[in-house]
């Protein structure tokens, strides 16, 4: 799905605007990605949890040239699905 289907769904199914829908897409996601740069965690009931992650300093290799390089540490998103989402998929 792609965000506009998702912005058309959610303003088809809530008799919104389908602006309206944007902007409350825009603004959810908005929240999601503050919360993670604060390290915090972001948790969504029957669909599962955002958190932030730091991966460490890592080596990697140039494709073109072969040269061994090192990828700093960074924060990165992490997502786990909830259980319920979990069993709605395999439908148990």
């Amino acid at each position: 799905m792609k965000f506009k289907e998702l912005t058309d769904a959610i303003a088809e199914e809530t008799a919104v605007s389908k602006k309206k829908a944007h902007d409350i897409t825009v603004y959810i996601f908005k929240s999601i990605a503050e919360r993670l740069a604060r390290q915090d965690s972001c948790v969504l009931n029957n669909v599962g949890k955002f958190s932030a992650h730091l991966r460490s300093i890592r080596k990697s290799r140039n494709p073109q040239t072969g040269e061994i390089i090192w990828l700093p540490e960074k924060m990165v998103p992490k997502f786990k699905t909830a259980k319920a989402l979990d069993r709605s998929l395999n439908k148990q």
